[in-house]
């Protein structure tokens, strides 16, 4: 990888020669080669998600991988068709928790919706989304983030899924399970029929390793269907651009990112040549031990330490207290040397996080961990422990209720 960037960020990532030269050749959005490319993806990506084609759909949605949550909640829980009486609880860990609920605040549900809150130090909590339920039997949807990338934190989608399926078949309900995987998909090995996942959203510049330009949701078909004109967008109808691609002619409705299309149908044959999400997840936890043991050696501290929550896509480092370490200085330096690191995201303490995923290797950890060492010496730091932490906040329900008018 001399000579280009490693990008040790979330996404964009770095991406191997092939799929970039993928991105070379022109092609027409609605050429044979194009409509076999878009096929090709629909149906891989329901393999690894193992889903069967028979009960599940997969929708490509132009734009990042916002652009594909914001149409999930737009076009499931928009009005555009008489109004909509749904309740959803979203489990918030994190900035990307937040974010989901900014979406539905704008929505202004005649219910409003509901969040359960923990400290970002914190991962989800199975009993306290129980507890929610229990006290809040209106719940029609439960939202939650797999990969929650403020702090690496992982939330088990599995329990909670598990505890979904056993609510609704007790009590005769069909409460919805939708799942952000944005950067856990492809590296974690997600059965979205065995947990029973109504949307799963993700991006193409994630874990499979193509590039930006669309997101994807693998949903079940009856409720894409019960979407239909639900949305107030055009753009980000859920149910318009699934029954687009569906049509006889298997296009887009508006103009695809081509290339990009391109570029992913190359990343998806090179995931499958690895070995798939669990050897691939494999490769980046290995990448992580690498980046871990040196920042400790070096005297940094982690944000979360907790090994049975800590993910391997991203991790989050506490900022040195020792006055000479200054961050900007740190990144331009790292980046000058073709590393490019991530700032942090937490609202209570100074941090910074590093990526593990993409492209990269051991000798790519171990090329930073050098470039680190050197940097800290330039600016005469001498030790590296951060500030103290803040107390945790305890575990909140929140009912945010937003009028019409």
């Amino acid at each position: 990888m001399s000579g280009r960037s490693r990008l040790f960020t979330p996404g964009p990532l770095s991406t191997t020669d092939t799929v970039r030269n993928a991105l070379l050749t022109d092609y027409g959005s609605r050429s044979d080669t194009m409509v076999g490319t878009i096929r090709h993806i629909r149906a891989e990506l329901l393999n690894l998600a193992h889903a069967p084609a028979s009960k599940y759909d997969t929708v490509i949605m132009q734009g990042s991988g916002t652009f594909g949550v914001e149409s999930v909640m737009g076009s499931h829980f928009g009005q555009g068709n008489g109004e909509n009486t749904k309740l959803p609880l979203v489990l918030v860990n994190g900035a990307y928790g937040h974010r989901i609920c900014e979406m539905l605040r704008r929505l202004k549900l005649p219910k409003g919706y509901l969040s359960l809150e923990f400290d970002q130090s914190k991962a989800v909590s199975v009993k306290s989304v129980e507890d929610a339920l229990k006290q809040n039997p209106d719940v029609t949807d439960v939202i939650c983030i797999h990969s929650e990338t403020t702090t690496g934190i992982i939330n088990n989608i599995q329990e909670i899924g598990n505890l979904i399926q056993r609510v609704n078949a007790e009590e005769g309900k069909s409460i919805a399970f939708t799942v952000d995987a944005m950067s856990s998909f492809g590296a974690y090995d997600i059965n979205v029929d065995e947990i029973g996942i109504d949307f799963i959203v993700s991006s193409s510049n994630k874990n499979i390793q193509g590039v930006p330009g669309f997101s994807f949701i693998i949903a079940r078909k009856d409720r894409i269907q019960e979407c239909k004109g639900r949305s107030s967008s055009l753009c980000l109808d859920l149910c318009a651009q699934n029954e687009g691609l569906n049509s006889a002619l298997g296009q887009f409705r508006f103009t695809p990112p081509t290339h990009v299309l391109v570029a992913f149908d190359q990343a998806l044959k090179e995931l499958a040549t690895e070995g798939g999400p669990i050897a691939r997840g494999k490769r980046y936890a290995n990448n992580r031990e690498t980046l871990v043991n040196g920042l400790r050696g070096m005297g940094f501290k982690l944000y979360i330490e907790d090994p049975t929550i800590c993910g391997h896509i991203i991790t989050t480092i506490l900022m040195p207290s020792d006055p000479k370490f200054k961050f900007d200085f740190f990144y331009s330096f790292l980046e000058k040397h073709n590393c490019v690191i991530y700032p942090g995201k937490l609202a209570k303490v100074t941090s910074f996080r590093i990526g593990t995923i993409g492209d990269l290797h051991k000798d790519d950890f171990t090329f930073l961990l050098s470039k680190i060492e050197e940097c800290l010496k330039e600016m005469g730091v001498t030790s590296c422990a951060p500030v103290d932490i803040p107390g945790l906040q305890i575990c909140r329900l929140l009912w945010t209720h937003v009028c019409n008018t």
